[in-house]
């Protein structure tokens, strides 16, 4: 382990260390498939969060999670699970299973080269000086990756709860049952 996590806890701390909005870029490739796309990305802590994608808005709200349908008119509601590593684990902060390998310093940013050994994932997130996470790169396999790109204070919200579209009519599953 490079030096412990501290660099890790201290970007996390400063991502979460109050209720914000950001616009998040995000880039997925898989094998064949490549696709970017524009999100609002809404936290209230880190586990109540919110991207709201064109077509779609994820909601985590604590141990459930939501996922809004806004062209179908459909809710699905599950449990969120954390033993799971998707977008939503990198977004919340879980970044306890990754080991540091690595860290750069370039002028006053600094990159931080991360791994998980036993899943063979590896990326970098690229901090500036505040430690704020300006990008998130993970390699999920040499055919799969995301690339995440934060930018900070894009929008003034006073609560998670606006951006959930009105329900009342939708087709709701609920895999909780």
């Amino acid at each position: 382990m490079y030096g412990g996590t501290s660099i890790l806890d201290s970007t996390y701390q400063n991502l979460y260390r109050e209720p914000e909005n950001y616009l998040l870029k995000i880039e997925h490739r898989q094998m064949a498939y490549h696709k970017n796309s524009n999100a609002d990305f809404f936290i209230e802590n880190n586990l109540n969060l919110a991207i709201r994608l064109p077509e779609m808005i994820l909601l985590l709200d604590d141990t459930l999670f939501y996922t809004f349908y806004k062209y179908q008119e459909k809710l699905v509601i599950d449990y969120y699970n954390n033993s799971e590593f998707n977008l939503i684990s990198i977004l919340n902060g879980d970044w306890n299973k990754f080991i540091i390998d690595e860290v750069d310093k370039i002028g006053q940013n600094k990159i931080i080269y991360i791994s998980m050994k036993d899943y063979d994932i590896s990326g970098r997130i690229e901090i500036d000086k505040d430690y704020f996470p300006s990008q998130i790169n993970i390699n999920f396999s040499k055919d799969e990756y995301f690339k995440l790109n934060l930018q900070q204070n894009i929008y003034n919200l006073t609560e998670l709860s606006e951006i959930i579209p009105d329900t009342t009519g939708w087709e709701v599953i609920d895999f909780r049952e």
